[in-house]
């Protein structure tokens, strides 16, 4: 993540019930523990929002998504 001020990794998948766990979400390498809803989903997305440095007040967002297999 060149450039970049900060980073927060999010879990935007929306199914119903607890969400998954991300652990170091302000890291370029977290850890995420999907939720037991969003195994039998099948997916989850996971979002990575970088904001920038000054002078530019866009941040890049892209959303991945992961598919979870038993």
């Amino acid at each position: 993540m060149n450039n970049s001020t900060n980073i927060l990794w999010t879990n935007t998948t929306g199914v119903s019930g607890t969400p998954g766990v991300l652990t170091n979400a302000t890291t370029e390498t977290p850890i995420f523990t999907p939720s037991a809803n969003e195994i039998a989903n099948g997916f989850v997305l996971l979002t990575l929002t970088a904001l920038p440095p000054s002078g530019c007040s866009v941040p890049a967002i892209k959303v991945i998504k992961v598919k979870l297999r038993i």
